[in-house]
């Protein structure tokens, strides 16, 4: 059991011309203070050395950070603004877990949860280009004007697995899995959200890692799949489903010193991180090298 006091204060806003410096917008906002509990009750049985349960139950509760009180953001021709008057988030949930151990070098794990959320926050599509459009300017053709908003429920519900298999005394490998389903229930700010899924999460994710070490080198390479998620709340648009492979070899100099290298993407392929209605794609970083040399005192 936890209890959180936060507060806010002094916030505000100032918007000034890039051209003259002259200011285009003040605004100063309320405080803000509240009290949160935090609770978890969990339990874990083990009917035998190979098998082990658990279970738990838990509510929480997220304080809006202060740029989605306060701080308007544009992306392309999505402009996005700030909502002073978000309430904080709440969230139940429930997971059960199963652990076997059926042998010394093996271990398989499975987990499967339910979450719902309550005022959880989202950017809300609510205008569109082009046209002056209130509080969100001059939006151009294609362009959408979003603000954060509160989305009365929203239910998650996901199963994640994973196993660890040591194939000797040098090299092991692991493998993960997540499934996921998220729903809104509710959303009175925008009905027409109802039963669709949350952007940028990705239903399906998984991975697997080789790791191995021998005298004083260590090494490790691993593959992550992220499948599609949709870009935006309308999920009208998705973005591609890729797979990523991350290489990386260390030595030790001495006990206090490694030398390491390492690459990201190494199949240098096309992550898309961002997709603006009007077609432009933004993707992340491509293949990319680096050389590391750490020392601890």
């Amino acid at each position: 059991l936890r209890t959180e006091w936060h507060r806010d204060e002094n916030g505000r806003l100032r918007e000034t011309s890039l051209l003259t410096g002259a200011p285009t917008l003040t605004q100063d906002y309320r405080s803000r203070e509240n009290v949160t509990p935090h609770w978890t009750l969990a339990a874990d049985w083990k009917p035998s050395p190979k098998v082990e349960t658990s279970a738990s139950v838990y509510a929480s509760a997220r304080n809006p950070t202060l740029n989605e009180l306060y701080r308007p953001y544009r992306t392309g021709n999505t402009l996005t603004l700030a909502n002073p008057d978000l309430l904080k988030e709440s969230i139940t949930g429930v997971e059960l877990g199963l652990r076997l151990k059926p042998t010394a070098d093996a271990t398989i794990q499975c987990k499967t949860f339910a979450t719902r959320l309550r005022n959880a926050v989202a950017n809300i599509s609510e205008v569109q280009g082009p046209g002056t459009r209130g509080a969100w300017g001059y939006l151009p053709t294609g362009g959408v004007g979003a603000r954060r908003e509160n989305v009365d429920r929203v239910d998650v519900f996901g199963v994640q697995a994973g196993a660890d298999y040591r194939l000797g005394r040098r090299v092991s490998v692991s493998t993960s899995w997540l499934a996921s389903r998220s729903q809104v229930r509710a959303c009175s700010i925008q009905p027409s959200l109802q039963g669709r899924s949350l952007p940028q999460m990705a239903q399906v994710q998984g991975g697997v890692e080789l790791r191995g070490d021998h005298a004083r080198w260590h090494w490790n390479c691993a593959a992550r799949f992220t499948g599609s998620q949709y870009e935006d709340d309308t999920n009208q648009v998705t973005l591609a489903p890729f797979t990523c492979v991350d290489a990386r070899i260390a030595r030790a100099l001495d006990p206090q010193t490694e030398l390491s290298f390492g690459v990201e993407n190494l199949t240098n392929v096309e992550i898309q991180t961002r997709r603006d209605p009007n077609g432009t794609i933004s993707i992340g970083a491509p293949r990319q090298w680096s050389a590391r040399l750490k020392r601890e005192f």
